[in-house]
């Protein structure tokens, strides 16, 4: 099966709503990239509690399944707290890229994908194609090219 979401790695604040809120807007940004994202906290946010020991242990536990199946980790925060840490941690153990936002978001918009709507991107470069003489250089490999497609929401 082919991995093709990137979990969204973000660290959690005091206030539980301003986290889901960040990692909404990591989401999206993840999302005009051509990315399809998967947030923790977003997605578990809906109907966990993170005040209860035993669901925040369960969220935990579920979050890291997700990640195990995870295309790349995106780095959201300089500065991680411990639970980012130990997504780190297992991304490295399992050996899943991990990219920094930023990375991600320079790589789309050399991509062209920054901001794409669906198959924009492909009509740009095929008409552009078509004007100019054939290359013969073979296309440099992006790393990010994989997991950044715009046409995902065909």
């Amino acid at each position: 099966m082919k991995k093709s979401y990137i979990y969204v790695s973000s660290s959690y604040r005091k206030d539980w709503e301003v986290s889901i809120r960040k990692a909404q807007e990591y989401c999206d940004r993840v999302e005009q990239c051509g990315g399809i994202p998967f947030s923790p906290q977003v997605f578990l946010g809906m109907y966990m509690d993170p005040g209860e020991q035993e669901e925040y242990r369960l969220g935990e536990k579920m979050a890291e399944a997700v990640l195990k199946d995870s295309a790349v980790i995106c780095l959201c925060d300089a500065n991680p707290d411990d639970r980012m840490k130990r997504e780190i941690a297992a991304a490295e153990k399992a050996k899943i890229p991990l990219i920094p936002l930023k990375s991600l978001e320079a790589a789309a918009a050399a991509l062209g994908t920054m901001g794409e709507d669906s198959g924009e991107a492909e009509d740009k470069t095929n008409s552009a194609a078509e004007e100019s003489e054939p290359n013969t250089d073979p296309a440099p490999v992006d790393p990010y090219a994989s997991i950044i497609n715009p046409n995902w929401r065909k």
